[in-house]
């Protein structure tokens, strides 16, 4: 009686037609079937336009952050980009022949989101067990294994055999996990909000699709009773008449004594239109993404309050996963012996960025306060470095400063006002190089118009006073004209012009700036 018994119960479970399968057959392939009667798999998922959204999102954000091998500096505090190391052009650029860095992330994000988990295989040379390219494995065929006290992820390969590999050479980025292998789906944990929407759409489609038809049902008079033939072929002229566009709004005509009565619910008594909406904010819920990036409509939002949530995020939303990403590589791509000094980051530069005003604001707070130099500022808005030496070395506001300990004293009697011995040496350089540059126009200018119009006298004279007094105008701003003039004039006296050249070469900064008359 018990094996009769149990014998029944398989059949009844596992087996079944084709046309309405049992549940276990959808598990297998990844699919559940959802109260609303509508299967729900990792692939069917992205149908809802919102979950498709959100997906697209996060994979997108992901791949548009530069992720790059870095160093750490073992005389500094410094950091720098190994580019010159083949794992980092791995991650950075190129992971394998197929397709760029970008790619592989996206589709690496989209199977987490998914199928709960991604999977990339890490091919490495057979000498050295430097990784030379990174594959990405199919999230249905790869799960993790342990047998005999053995971790390992086995895959198919293309003849349908197992395969099986170490974890070392598997890179795994999962979503939530009970035991820290296997992990869930959101695709799967979801199903429900997911299948509601999706049965939304459809019922919305097929209201349409009909020309907004309700159900009916056609009643008729005792009188008037049809047989059933009669009955079936009014059934299938109405259905034929009033379904499909080209039968929208088609007046219907029945015969004496018949009447219709309306069955189904229209979509404003089912308010269909605030279940969408809540079934998109179900799916920012269930991957973690502000609601206005879901093109939802938000009345409450503000332009500043939409600031905060995209920083919101950055943060709560993608800083996770930046974070799970960098630790796994970190822990598949490094050799013990280089993770003290090397790691994988992000570059979050590029998603926290605001707008223009408020980030050249902060830029300003971190210059004053000597946390970053000029050129650093104009890096971080893709701009050339200045030629200026000071534009490398950090400046700092110390006359507007004054230590704890003399607050509340009386001061010093007022003197003079002087330049802080910092922002005067950085004028003296400044007016230095002013002076140089100024010099060498000068002798340089002076030497081609002598050599050129050497036999014309007249001819010398005046391109001479032509080109010091373009100069002059150019510096005249920062050094005393007369200073011009005395050059022109010692050129176009003097009986041997290159001593009076080589002697501005040599002297002619200190004339400029007033240490030598």
């Amino acid at each position: 009686m018990f094996i009769e018994a149990v014998r029944d119960w398989r059949q009844s479970t596992f087996m079944g037609d084709l046309a309405a399968p049992q549940d276990w057959l959808f598990d297998a392939f990844g699919s559940s079937r959802t109260s609303t009667g509508i299967r729900v798999g990792p692939r069917s998922a992205l149908e809802l336009t919102p979950f498709l959204r959100g997906c697209r999102l996060i994979c997108e954000s992901l791949s548009s952050v530069p992720l790059n091998e870095m160093e750490q500096l073992a005389d500094s505090r410094r950091k720098r980009i190994l580019r010159e190391d083949s794992v980092h052009w791995l991650v950075h650029a190129e992971p394998n022949e197929m397709m760029s860095s970008a790619v592989l992330r996206q589709v690496a994000q989209l199977h987490t989101l998914t199928y709960g988990a991604a999977y990339i295989f890490i091919e490495r040379n057979a000498a050295t067990r430097r990784p030379v390219s990174l594959l990405p494995l199919s999230p249905e065929n790869t799960h993790p294994r342990i047998e005999k006290n053995r971790f390992f992820y086995e895959t198919l390969g293309d003849d349908g055999q197992t395969i099986p590999l170490a974890p070392a050479d598997v890179l795994c980025i999962p979503w939530l996990s009970w035991d820290g292998l296997r992990a869930e789906s959101p695709a799967r944990l979801g199903k429900r909000s997911i299948g509601l929407g999706i049965a939304a759409e459809e019922s919305g489609a097929q209201f349409f699709g009909q020309g907004m038809l309700q159900n009916i049902v056609i009643e008729q008079a005792p009188a008037t009773s049809l047989s059933p033939e009669g009955l079936a072929n009014l059934k299938e002229a109405v259905k034929a008449k009033f379904t499909g566009r080209s039968n929208w709004w088609s007046p219907l005509v029945l015969q004496p004594g018949m009447s219709t009565k309306q069955l189904s619910v229209n979509p404003d008594d089912a308010q269909a239109k605030e279940l969408r909406e809540l079934n998109v904010a179900d799916v920012a819920r269930l991957l973690g993404v502000p609601l206005h990036l879901l093109a939802a409509g938000d009345k409450t939002s503000t332009y500043a309050s939409v600031e905060q949530f995209e920083l919101i995020y950055v943060k709560h939303t993608m800083l996770p996963w930046f974070f799970l990403w960098e630790q796994e590589l970190n822990r598949k791509l490094l050799f013990p012996e280089e993770r003290g000094t090397r790691f994988f980051k992000f570059n979050l530069e590029g998603l926290l960025r605001g707008d223009k005003q408020s980030r050249a604001a902060a830029n300003q707070i971190e210059l004053q306060g000597g946390a970053l130099t000029v050129n650093e500022w104009r890096d971080l808005e893709d701009r050339d470095p200045s030629d200026i030496p000071e534009a490398d070395e950090p400046l700092i506001m110390a006359s507007q400063l004054a230590p704890l300990s003399q607050v509340g004293k009386p001061s010093e009697p007022a003197t003079a006002p002087s330049l802080p011995r910092r922002e005067a040496e950085l004028l003296r350089r400044l007016y230095e190089q002013q002076a140089r540059r100024c010099v060498r126009q000068l002798t340089d200018s002076a030497a081609r118009i002598c050599e050129k119009f050497k036999d014309n006298r007249a001819r010398l004279e005046g391109e001479l006073r032509d080109v010091v007094n373009r100069i002059a105008d150019d510096f005249g701003e920062v050094f005393d004209r007369k200073h011009f003039d005395w050059f022109e004039r010692q050129v176009r006296e003097a009986n041997e012009i290159t001593v009076v050249l080589e002697f501005w070469k040599g002297f002619g900064t200190d004339v400029l700036i007033g240490r030598t008359q």
